[in-house]
């Protein structure tokens, strides 16, 4: 079937122009929450938590000079991406193996209290 006779009863205040052209169904669940790396404008690491604060996110790891790990939802990665105290907000990705393994060597895979 040729692409151009494919008829579609999506509108584009529905979808994008990308998914439109492709004849895709393009949706974002906000339920999800993933783990985004945050480097903030400044080197002051409160100023990167006080925006994930901002855009209701959980800080999960911090760094110093301004770098932390944050969980956050789709719009609160949005969000961020246009926060003038940002510089950098990107999704992180963990393999899972290899993070099993690193816990392991760190001794930090039992729970604590736990016999």
């Amino acid at each position: 079937m040729n692409a151009r006779n494919v008829v579609s009863d999506r509108t584009p205040e529905s979808e994008s122009e990308i998914a439109l052209a492709f004849d895709a169904d393009v949706s974002v669940s906000e339920g999800g929450r993933s783990l985004y790396l945050i480097v903030g404008s400044a080197s002051a690491t409160s100023i990167a938590r006080a925006a994930v604060t901002r855009a209701d996110g959980e800080v999960a790891a911090e760094f110093g000079d301004g770098r932390l790990l944050a969980v956050l939802t789709a719009s609160g990665f949005s969000q961020l991406q246009a926060d003038v105290d940002i510089a950098l907000v990107g999704p992180v990705t963990l393999d899972p193996t290899r993070f099993e393994t690193f816990v392991r060597l760190l001794g930090i895979d039992d729970p604590v209290g736990v016999t």
